[in-house]
């Protein structure tokens, strides 16, 4: 089927519900932009982050970087190889330091969508959980800052969706592991965390035959040939310097013990899921509802047990961060249009 008969296939409602996701879309991504660039960057961590990509930038040194000339270890390279293509793109200034940010809260808006609509087909669904987002201030908030929490959550969700993808369609395991890879080298170890996601997912769901499959295989061994490089790179260059700032101080330190006055309780990231009274009642139900609904369909299982499982490995780190968290909400977000829509779809 060509092109033009597969749009005129589609009937105006169709094309009007497209309308209704993309007027969304376009609304959100003139929030997200507009004011980018009108606020100087903050201390600490953004403007840490913008100085390592200009500096990169100027010396054309993008391997090993460099903070004020002194050896920089703290974070993978690609969202500094990011932001350094924002400074070459828009200039030295914020809004080149940030562009990349909401682009990917663009992307994870977009991933979400796509996991409702395999998850549950249907318009419905797509479009509560799109207009879901716009009661989510926390993670807007966190898309205007050069922070890479946004960026690895919306590789975290890639490599979830193409898992899901995967159980059915093998080759997608080279989507699965493309996200992890992406993510091990936008925030280290945090872009790991597909793994433990999607073997809790398969015990849940009884699913391990893919471990059979080769291309699974093949996904895990190109997944270490992207990731590996830059590490031996760093690691021959410096040694157990790179390791021990890396890996060992902004890792596991930062894991087991509470660094840089940023300690608090476990609970500490309950009150800000649960600050919209709202939202914590949507999180209660939903949750409820997906459990239930895994019985019977056992995809249903997947966002709830990510959603579970990010909120209680980041509760449960000695360090925390305000923005840490927003990892969770595609997650949180895809359940409540999906449970909104089976509940208006259900009810008189």
């Amino acid at each position: 089927m060509t092109l033009i008969k597969r749009l005129q296939a589609y009937s105006w409602k169709d094309y009007l519900k497209a309308a209704g996701l993309l007027g969304l879309f376009i609304v959100y991504g003139y929030f997200l932009f507009r004011h980018l660039g009108f606020r100087p960057f903050i201390d600490w961590d953004e403007s840490i982050y913008a100085e390592v990509a200009k500096e990169a930038l100027r010396s054309h040194h993008f391997f090993s970087f460099t903070l004020y000339g002194v050896p920089w270890f703290e974070k993978p390279p690609l969202m500094i190889w990011l932001t350094a293509l924002g400074f070459k793109l828009f200039g030295v200034n914020e809004f080149g330091g940030r562009f990349f940010v909401p682009v990917f809260s663009l992307g994870t808006i977009t991933l979400t969508l796509l996991l409702v609509k395999k998850l549950r087909s249907g318009y419905l669904a797509m479009f509560l959980t799109m207009l879901s987002f716009a009661v989510c201030y926390h993670f807007f908030f966190h898309s205007f800052f050069l922070e890479f929490d946004i960026p690895v959550g919306f590789f975290i969700l890639l490599s979830l969706y193409g898992f899901l993808l995967a159980l059915q369609r093998p080759k997608f395991f080279y989507l699965f592991f493309a996200g992890i890879a992406s993510g091990v080298l936008t925030k280290s170890v945090i872009g790991l965390l597909p793994v433990p996601i999607a073997l809790l997912y398969s015990l849940l769901s009884r699913q391990w035959t893919y471990l059979k499959n080769k291309t699974f295989w093949l996904g895990a061994a190109l997944c270490a040939a992207v990731v590996v490089p830059w590490h031996i790179w760093e690691s021959l260059k410096f040694g157990w310097a790179f390791w021990h700032s890396y890996l060992f101080y902004h890792v596991l330190e930062r894991y087991a013990t509470p660094l840089e006055h940023n300690g608090g309780p476990f609970n500490y990231y309950f009150p800000i899921l649960t600050q919209n009274g709202a939202f914590a009642i949507l999180t209660l139900i939903s949750s409820l509802y997906f459990a239930w609904r895994g019985l019977k369909r056992r995809a249903y299982w997947l966002p709830l047990v990510a959603a579970v499982f990010i909120f209680l490995f980041f509760s449960s780190a000695q360090t925390k961060g305000y923005g840490y968290i927003v990892v969770v909400y595609p997650y949180l977000l895809a359940m409540f249009g999906i449970t909104l829509a089976d509940l208006f779809e259900k009810s008189p």
